[in-house]
């Protein structure tokens, strides 16, 4: 560092290729709570409206430039980072060359997590339930649907947020789906498994202490995305289970892991991603004092306390884009009340900084439909 000593507060760096929600909701609590919160992304500039939410805003024209990090960040102590999957493997890789005295080691292990098709393995030799899974370059599809039957899951061993997650119905449908790859070494098949779509969120500081927050997914902004709607849990069972699989990994920070619970009632762990909860503010929203927790642990502050709030059949919405449900989910009396106060508790927990900046991205968002719709009308009569 230029003077010798980290500032005065240690900063969360954000790495992503396009504004993820849950990044943005996490930098704005951050940012509240007085971390200085750090976005680097990869790709083309995007909105300006970005810089309501972090300090510092820097721009890579491609993953092959994240080994500037270091020189990049030679001013600020990294605390912790949060990277997309995709782009994790060389952020770890950068952060790891800055000082002693530049960083933290709080991401220690979380870059061998980044696998999916080598997590499946160390969960199932820690005893865990795991969908059984074939390497896409070692069996035929035809071989594969035999092992594993239909509908069959086409994976990439690296990807988040449902992409690069296929499911297949038929054999022609995975033969279709296969034509399409050109590296067979990225993919793998995994047995498709029926059931109730949970997933386990999970921080743990530096001390073992953690909190552990479960739902069940009842709505999902894209088919395999992330939630947009959830009903919590009070299990003792995930609990221990979210414990058992933290242990078995070695990371600390926060884990986000998802399970289909079958029929018989059995938990099969089919995705694991070392970083910030995609529904962390419907946890928040509900009680689970996820943010807090993080600033106490990067601020040095103490451990997490371990008592586990029960906030079974609780429901929430993620803003904005639930304010329909909430609308919907009682009668017509009082309806814009309950928006109002859904919306309300929203603006407590994220701040106007998040509100202005949705407000923004919306009023770009609508700016460029209408110049496409303009440049459409244009071309017609021209033509």
């Amino acid at each position: 560092m230029t003077t010798g000593q980290p500032p005065p507060r240690p900063a969360v760096i954000f790495v992503d290729d396009g504004p993820w929600d849950s990044f943005l909701q996490l930098a704005a609590g951050l940012r509240r709570a007085g971390l200085r919160t750090v976005r680097v992304g990869v790709g083309p500039r995007r909105s300006m409206a970005l810089n309501l939410l972090f300090d510092r805003n820097l721009s890579l024209a491609s993953p092959e430039h994240l080994d500037r990090l270091p020189d990049l960040l030679a001013d600020e102590y990294v605390a912790d980072v949060q990277p997309v999957e995709n782009l994790a493997a060389a952020t770890y890789a950068a952060l790891d060359r800055l000082r002693a005295t530049q960083r933290s080691n709080l991401w220690k292990g979380r870059s061998a997590v980044i696998d999916k098709w080598h997590v499946a393995g160390v969960l199932r030799d820690a005893g865990l339930s795991v969908p059984a899974a074939l390497a896409a370059d070692s069996v035929t599809t035809r071989d594969a649907v035999a092992q594993l039957s239909l509908p069959i899951v086409l994976k990439r061993r690296v990807s988040a947020a449902g992409t690069d997650v296929q499911v297949a119905h038929s054999l022609q449908e995975l033969d279709q789906l296969m034509a399409t790859i050109d590296d067979l070494d990225d993919w793998f098949f995994e047995r498709f498994i029926e059931g109730r779509s949970i997933v386990c969120a999970h921080f743990v500081d530096e001390h073992g202490g953690d909190l552990v927050a479960m739902y069940e997914i009842t709505k999902r902004s894209t088919p395999l995305g992330p939630p947009s709607g959830v009903t919590f849990l009070s299990d003792p069972q995930l609990v221990a289970t979210a414990r058992r699989l933290t242990d078995a990994l070695g990371i600390r920070g926060f884990a986000n892991f998802d399970l289909i619970r079958d029929d018989n009632g059995r938990d099969w762990i089919h995705d694991i991603n070392p970083r910030v909860i995609a529904g962390i503010a419907l946890c928040q929203f509900v009680g689970f004092d996820f943010l807090g927790s993080y600033v106490r642990c990067l601020s040095g502050q103490g451990p997490t306390e371990n008592e586990q709030l029960d906030a079974s059949g609780a429901v929430a919405y993620l803003f904005p884009g639930g304010w329909k449900d909430v609308l919907r989910s009682g009668g017509r009396r009082g309806a814009r009340l309950r928006v109002l106060r859904w919306v309300g508790r929203y603006w407590k927990l994220l701040g106007p900084r998040y509100f202005l900046f949705v407000a923004t991205r919306r009023a770009d968002a609508a700016g460029r439909r209408l110049r496409q719709r303009l440049g459409f009308r244009r071309e017609r009569r021209a033509g």
